[in-house]
């Protein structure tokens, strides 16, 4: 069919052409064996439980592992700590009170947008000599003098100085309080030395347990006289297999999931193969970093998967959201490979084991701590490291440096 178009030319109307159309289409299996291999360890358990209990031929065994590398238990939060304390020293009235304080907590550990009322006042003061010490107080200031209160200080020249001249301490104006006081510079380096360097600035900070958290590792690679070993994390999976009773008993539980149920332990099969065969890669090519922890190599993902046999789009989906085990550390697998991005949780994570190292006389400048992050081969520039610093909460190496 022939028309006008908005220009005036005669066209062909190509909607009513017949144009021949191929559409790739996945099997079911391909589409399972995909979805295995891009999920963690722990969507992975999550997805053995639905499987097992969607299909009746399916067995699973808890594996009999002694003496587990890692416990996943999950610690008691801030919030259970504190309302398990408030419970001991406070009635039922203060208690809901309480409540009320713990969860508008920031993760400082200090009160964030509520108003002070004298109902509230008495109950206050009673939970902020709860532990952990300087816990709830308004901010930083005053959960540094609760904290000298607490270890009997609240006449010292410490106290005075945060009470009268925290903004100047915070800034390391050092003359303008030694004037005040009439003492030496030398002598506010050792009250900060002895009573203030022993508060904590956070007080909520050991239950953040979303900054200190570490995924369980997919591969343990370690050193055997003299021989690095190989070996996949198994102790949190199910063991599976076919229930033969089940099995054969019905014809009809043959017929329709019989096949899903081999599939399902085949795919799983390829999961563990390849992740041992990666594991095996990285022992032939990173031998330096694993045995004497040398820098990283970026190795090529082309080259893995040629060494696996199998398609680059599948070794992508394999190394996502995996982590290795060496030298005590856990490492995600993608750190190893060119062109590939580590989680923001592990940029975090290995920039604070930094500044926890470094030298408190002579800290980092951010210059540097990119420096050091290429070292654990995280390569990023000046402005990002500066951006993580800050979101962290941490001063710049001026504001970091003890005297």
């Amino acid at each position: 069919m022939l028309y006008r178009n908005k220009w005036g030319k005669i066209v062909k109307n190509v909607d009513l052409l017949q144009v021949p159309m191929h559409k790739f289409c996945l099997s079911q299996s391909l589409k399972q064996n995909i979805q295995i291999l891009q999920m963690s360890q722990r969507e992975l358990i999550e997805h053995i439980e639905n499987e097992v209990d969607l299909n009746p031929i399916l067995l699973k065994k808890t594996p009999s592992i002694p003496g587990s590398e890692y416990n996943f238990s999950k610690p008691a939060s801030l919030y259970e700590d504190l309302t398990q304390q408030a419970k001991c020293i406070l009635n039922i009235e203060e208690q809901e009170i309480a409540d009320y304080l713990f969860r508008n907590l920031s993760k400082e550990g200090f009160l964030s947008g509520i108003e002070i009322t004298e109902e509230i006042l008495p109950v206050l003061k009673k939970v902020q000599k709860l532990e952990p010490p300087g816990i709830c107080a308004k901010n930083l200031k005053d959960s540094l003098l609760i904290q000298l209160r607490r270890n009997n200080k609240a006449n010292s020249l410490a106290y005075n100085i945060i009470m009268q001249y925290y903004d100047d301490l915070i800034q390391k104006k050092w003359k303008k309080i030694a004037s005040h006081f009439q003492i030496t510079t030398s002598k506010i380096s050792e009250i900060i030395k002895t009573d203030l360097s022993k508060l904590s600035l956070r007080p909520a900070e050991l239950y953040s347990h979303e900054k200190t958290f570490y995924p369980p590792p997919d591969i343990y690679i370690y050193k055997k006289e003299d021989t690095l070993q190989l070996k996949l994390n198994q102790s949190l999976f199910p063991l599976i297999s076919i229930n033969e009773k089940q099995y054969f008993c019905s014809d009809y539980l043959k017929k329709f999931y019989a096949k899903k149920a081999q599939t399902f332990i085949e795919n799983l099969y390829k999961r563990e193969h390849l992740l041992i065969n990666i594991g095996k890669y990285l022992i032939k090519k990173e031998k330096g970093f694993f045995l004497f922890n040398t820098e990283i190599k970026a190795l090529s993902v082309t080259d893995l998967a040629k060494f696996c046999n199998v398609h680059e789009s599948t070794i992508h989906r394999c190394i996502k959201s995996k982590y290795i085990l060496c030298f005590n550390s856990i490492l995600p697998l993608k750190i190893f490979f060119k062109g590939q991005k580590v989680s923001e949780t592990y940029l975090l994570t290995s920039l604070k084991k930094i500044l926890k190292k470094e030298n408190k006389n002579k800290p980092f400048s951010d210059l540097q701590l990119m420096s050091e992050l290429k070292k654990t081969s995280i390569n990023i520039s000046r402005r990002t490291v500066t951006k993580y610093r800050q979101k962290l909460k941490i001063p710049t190496a001026k504001f970091r440096k003890e005297f």
